[in-house]
């Protein structure tokens, strides 16, 4: 019935998560809520049920926490915990992970902000758990904290020097046969070489902090497909810290990176070192040709294509940038 609601009253959707957004915040612990229900979802209800919203709440486990009155669902203190409690909880002991990580664990303050940081019941629980750890600040106006700090990146992407990679980015490649690290594969003879195909190249580590604008460490590899002067890499990111293939549980493409080699060049094999870039809130990459040092090469990311093929390169060895 909601999904029915939600598809043929969009707008009344909307207005129903406000309202809740709203009280939700005001809670302070001690009042009812009344909710007002869109009138179209109490018909929608009734028409589909055949019977009467009043009655059946009534005839719920629900009846004594929460009850109906002139299109305002009333809930009482009781209910109104037990769902703060679940979302509390949760909020808690995701803090409590933080404080474990190494890094965080001369942390001297905790800043609550976004929307539910206004939420005294919020503000009270998690100052109970952490309050005698860490200093806990709730600053007025913490609502619209995040808001504020996109239109100030907005206006000046520099304020963010440095970010904490969400995920481990690599590349597709081709890559030397390891007995110990590729076992799970069976490798396949290219010249007098064992190899093995779509092998997640790391580029950047998960949790590794990430200076914007600045490089990652290049890494080498070679042009084997000559048919087409363009070729590219299929980039991918893994909650793992080190996988071993782009198809490992986690990885999933993120996009395309395209490389234009110039006509002019007939190598039937190219080496040359590509390198990933944070650029604000985005990757970059760029590439040199390492026994073409003034040809220029473009490259063009495009985070649109996912689809699922080998790219055109082998891998030679890692740089130090």
């Amino acid at each position: 019935m909601f999904k029915e609601f939600k598809t043929n009253k969009p707008s009344k959707w909307i207005e129903l998560c406000q309202e809740f957004e709203l009280k939700k915040r005001a809670y302070n612990g001690t009042n009812d809520v009344d909710i007002t229900l869109p009138h179209a979802l109490v018909e929608m209800y009734e028409k589909i049920s055949g019977e009467k919203l009043i009655v059946r709440i009534k005839n719920t486990v629900y009846s004594e926490s929460c009850r109906f009155l002139e299109e305002n669902l009333i809930l009482n203190k009781k209910i109104m915990d037990r769902l703060y409690g679940k979302a509390t909880d949760k909020i808690n002991d995701h803090i409590e992970d933080l404080l474990k990580k190494d890094s965080l664990k001369r942390a001297s303050s905790i800043l609550l902000v976004g929307g539910f940081s206004e939420s005294d019941i919020v503000k009270k629980s998690v100052t109970k758990r952490f309050g005698t750890r860490v200093r806990v600040i709730a600053p007025p106006g913490g609502g619209s904290a995040i808001l504020k700090g996109a239109v100030m990146f907005g206006c000046d992407p520099d304020i963010i020097a440095a970010r904490i990679s969400p995920f481990t980015y690599g590349v597709s490649t081709r890559a030397p046969y390891d007995k110990d690290r590729h076992k799970a594969v069976k490798p396949k003879k290219v010249g007098e070489r064992e190899v093995v195909d779509n092998v997640f190249d790391k580029h950047v580590e998960i949790n590794s902090q990430v200076v914007v604008g600045c490089e990652f460490k290049h890494k080498r590899y070679t042009v084997i497909n000559r048919s087409n002067p363009t070729v590219w890499w299929k980039i991918y990111q893994s909650r793992a810290k080190d996988p071993v293939f782009c198809n490992d549980r986690d990885c999933s493409a993120i996009g395309k990176l395209t490389l234009e080699i110039p006509a002019r060049i007939k190598d039937p094999q190219i080496p040359l070192d590509l390198c990933l870039i944070c650029r604000g809130t985005e990757l970059e990459a760029t590439a040199k040709l390492v026994e073409h040092k003034n040809v220029q090469v473009s490259l063009k990311f495009d985070f649109l294509d996912t689809s699922g093929y080998e790219s055109d390169f082998t891998q030679s060895e890692s740089l130090t940038a």
